[in-house]
């Protein structure tokens, strides 16, 4: 058998036998920067923030859920570490 030698050029075959593509490395630049923050701004502007009082209501929504979780977490603790305690004698 003879050797043979494949003429293709370019980046080896990613997964599955595809080719990937590399493209130009850019390097950032000022204006691309500049560029991107004028895009966050105009971002933000069409967004529409909450007013002081919807901020109020669902930072109240926000922590009335928070402390529900921890009393329930909380409760299941107790629960399972006197069932551990009581059934398989952990603990003492």
């Amino acid at each position: 058998m003879a050797n043979v030698v494949s003429t293709k050029s370019g980046p080896p075959p990613g997964p599955a036998g595809r080719k990937t593509e590399i493209g130009p490395q850019r390097r950032p630049s000022v204006a691309g920067l500049g560029e991107y923050l004028r895009g966050v701004r105009e971002e933000l502007a069409k967004a529409k923030w909450p007013t002081k009082a919807e901020l109020f209501q669902l930072t109240k929504v926000v922590l009335g859920v928070i402390f529900i979780v921890a009393l329930y977490v909380g409760g299941l603790d107790v629960a399972l570490g006197w069932i551990t305690q009581r059934f398989l004698g952990f603990g003492n």
